[in-house]
């Protein structure tokens, strides 16, 4: 069942509209999740659409990230271990020339100090 298939009466009543409008109503579900319900109308919300649309978009490769294995958190490619201490597991991309940028903030690891363990796709 979609919820989409059941608002033929709130498509009639906005058919019957000579002016913009913008109705918004955020429901909690007994189920505890949540529903917000969006009506408006206009001219040309092309633009509004393509904004919805993007942020569906990014909801989904949102859950999909969630649902990937996280070895290699941040979009990371390498697995490392510092050499001082070979328990503290750390991540990071491979930069220009071969270097190694850290996982999160994309800065330079010294490479006398990070040794690389693994490689995705290697």
């Amino acid at each position: 069942m979609t919820i989409i298939a059941h608002i033929s009466k709130a498509i009639d009543a906005a058919e019957k509209l000579s002016r913009d409008e913008f109705q918004a109503e955020h429901v909690q579900l007994d189920s505890g999740r949540e529903l917000l319900l969006v009506a408006i109308t206009g001219e040309n919300l092309d633009g509004l659409a393509m904004v919805m649309e993007g942020l569906h978009m990014g909801r989904l490769e949102a859950e999909r990230v969630k649902l990937e294995p996280n070895e290699y958190p941040h979009g990371s490619t390498l697995k490392l271990h510092y050499r001082g201490d070979p328990d503290c597991i750390g991540w990071a991309h491979r930069g220009p020339g071969g270097s190694m940028l850290s996982a999160y903030s994309k800065h330079p690891l010294d490479p006398d100090m990070w040794v690389v363990i693994a490689e995705k796709g290697v």
